[in-house]
């Protein structure tokens, strides 16, 4: 890829991360929805790398599994913000799709959501778990309760 190209796809990522922010701000204040999963989707359709764009400089976790995503995920934030920042301030910010919007579309509504959070524990659904995991690239991916049903999906 040349620097061209990266520039480009930048850009992309950027205007499509702009236009995805409307859409969502657009499905909650229309009534439609918390637009949990709109402004990923219109994000993905302008720029198709955009969660990789969006991951990028981030330590994330990735939850996955028949049961107990939503519950393992919530805890996986909880200690991620409880570990102190620079020089012992604060604990810092964690994108999550705490909603349980565990597909590529709500994963990239959380991380557009949260740009400056530097840690992400993301949910994500078993049958979009090698999209992700290639986009995302985390340091530690959790799996729970895999049934025969979930990966005869994948």
């Amino acid at each position: 890829m040349t620097v061209q190209d990266s520039v480009h796809r930048l850009l992309r990522s950027r205007l499509a991360v702009a236009v995805g922010r409307l859409a969502r701000g657009a499905s909650r204040a229309l009534g439609r929805g918390s637009g949990g999963m709109i402004g990923g989707e219109v994000a993905l359709a302008l720029a198709p790398r955009v969660l990789a764009d969006l991951a990028r400089g981030r330590r994330c976790v990735t939850v996955t599994g028949t049961n107990g995503k939503s519950t393992t995920t919530r805890m996986v934030r909880a200690a991620l913000a409880a570990i102190p920042g620079p020089s012992g301030s604060a604990p810092g910010r964690v994108a999550s799709n705490t909603n349980g919007d565990n597909m590529p579309s709500g994963i990239v509504t959380a991380l557009m959501a949260t740009p400056d959070a530097p840690l992400a524990a993301l949910e994500v659904d078993e049958m979009h778990l090698p999209v992700v995991v290639r986009d995302v690239d985390p340091g530690v991916s959790l799996s729970s309760l895999l049934c025969k049903r979930a990966c005869a999906r994948v």
